[in-house]
């Protein structure tokens, strides 16, 4: 199993993989699978939140923006 924030900086590449895609028309499904990706973003950047004590949050802040 991947680690999460490994997990999140691949996702994250992805996206701008797929930006790199994006034209005028007919990318409607890159667009909806960049969506999607941000999305899961929120929530792993939630869980990782929640198994971070307080004073590690400043430094997963820097880590993950």
């Amino acid at each position: 199993m991947v680690d999460k924030l490994t997990y999140y900086k691949v996702i994250l590449e992805e996206i701008d993989t797929l930006r790199t895609m994006l034209r005028p028309t007919a990318t409607g499904h890159i667009h909806t699978a960049i969506s999607v990706l941000e999305s899961r973003l929120y929530y792993i950047k939630e869980e990782m939140r929640a198994k971070t004590p307080l004073r590690s949050e400043t430094l997963l802040n820097e880590e993950i923006k």
